[in-house]
């Protein structure tokens, strides 16, 4: 027989624990990112999400200058040891700028609007 209250009572400590995870990712995504965008004189960027239907995608990133005018998104990646803050999925291949936007994207989602999909 299960029993339901060690079930849900599991299943908290582990969307807990989830969710502490993800707000790290965030914040060491923005030390890598944030950087860049400054040094390319990025004031804004935009990212547009459909998240109509079962599931949903970023569609574009839009980086913007000071005045609103739109501008190519640099193609830099991370440092080597950023990158290792970055992502701890232990991938060897480092992450572009645009990359590294659309993946704290996913995280924003999952932190601020859980169900988004």
């Amino acid at each position: 027989m299960i029993d339901i209250e060690a079930v849900m009572a599991d299943f908290a400590v582990r969307q807990a624990e989830r969710q502490t995870q993800v707000v790290e990712e965030i914040q060491q995504l923005k030390t890598v990112i944030l950087p860049r965008l400054q040094d390319a004189g990025i004031a804004r960027v935009e990212i547009r999400f459909d998240g109509c239907g079962d599931s949903g995608a970023v569609e574009e990133c839009v980086c913007l200058d000071a005045t609103s005018a739109p501008m190519p998104c640099p193609d830099v990646t991370p440092l080597e040891g950023e990158a290792d803050k970055a992502d701890r999925t232990g991938s060897a291949e480092l992450p572009s700028l645009g990359q590294a936007l659309e993946q704290l994207t996913y995280l924003a989602l999952e932190r601020h609007h859980p169900g988004w999909e």
